[in-house]
């Protein structure tokens, strides 16, 4: 079923029925939601899972408040979407075994796609969407998503190459962690997933990669200290603070004006950003 779920994921296209937007992952989600459910049910429920299931229903309410009953439909996949999804993991991976098999499956599922997801950043031309194109509705690839550094950005099956190279982010550290007590295996999965990031040119995973390889320098560095985590936490506080006070320091501005590639890509993130915490005060409660 896990290889199932990592599979649909990867398959592209979308398709209408009774007015809803469905895809294969959300099909099989939506399948299997009733097992999932009921597996729930029979297990210990912690206090996660509560917390997990009334953000999901708080989403569907705002919905419903917002947009009428006529939402109905959106409203239960969100729901699906949100809650099935945390109940895959869940329920079918619930140790390091099947913790260190998930990430086994999703690299040979980007090890099968990386030779298209190379003939995209070479040639612009995507085989796997063109393919499926004839069972489902493939949105076009949008017209802003231009060259960088001489290549194509590739999306390979999903929606946007920032989704692309997201979904791989998750090997990185996982790859090197799992794999830890085999340095060549270890260094192999996270720099397989590192690559597979790069495929997308997005500066968001890419900056999620350098994140995570600071975080594991950092780690091992110090592994003999016992409150690593505690000292970085305080360190960034007070070096966060101390550029405030001396220079106005806007470490959202500086992240986006020196670490993304298209300065009017992240100007245009910045109002988004603005503009969503400026919504969240106007209506914290339904949204």
């Amino acid at each position: 079923l896990l290889v199932a779920i990592v599979v649909v994921l990867f398959i592209p296209g979308i398709f209408m029925v009774a007015g809803s937007v469905l895809s294969p992952y959300r099909v099989l989600l939506l399948g299997i939601f009733p097992w999932l459910l009921w597996r729930w049910l029979t297990m210990r429920p912690c206090v996660v899972d509560f917390l997990v299931l009334a953000s999901a229903t708080w989403t569907v309410l705002a919905l419903v408040k917002n947009h009428g009953l006529g939402v109905g439909p959106r409203a239960v996949i969100s729901f699906v979407e949100f809650f099935g999804a945390y109940l895959i993991g869940r329920i079918l991976i619930t140790n390091a075994s099947e913790y260190k098999r998930f990430f086994k499956i999703l690299a040979i599922a980007f090890a099968v796609l990386l030779p298209f997801a190379l003939l995209e950043m070479v040639t612009g031309f995507n085989l796997v969407r063109r393919i499926f194109d004839v069972f489902f509705t493939i949105p076009a690839r949008q017209h802003n998503l231009g060259m960088r550094l001489g290549l194509v950005r590739a999306q390979g099956t999903l929606e946007h190459p920032i989704l692309w190279g997201l979904v791989a982010t998750i090997g990185v550290a996982n790859g090197f962690y799992i794999w830890r007590h085999n340095l060549v295996k270890a260094f192999g999965m996270s720099g397989f997933f590192t690559f597979m990031v790069g495929t997308s040119l997005s500066s968001g995973p890419l900056l999620s990669v350098f994140a995570q390889a600071c975080f594991i320098v950092w780690d091992r560095l110090l592994f003999f200290m016992r409150f690593r985590w505690i000292v970085l936490g305080f360190l960034a506080l007070m070096a966060l603070m101390l550029l405030r006070i001396l220079a106005e320091f806007q470490v959202l501005d500086f992240v986006l004006d020196n670490f993304t590639f298209s300065k009017t890509s992240a100007d245009g993130r910045l109002v988004v950003f603005d503009y969503g915490m400026m919504e969240v005060t106007r209506h914290p409660v339904f949204g």
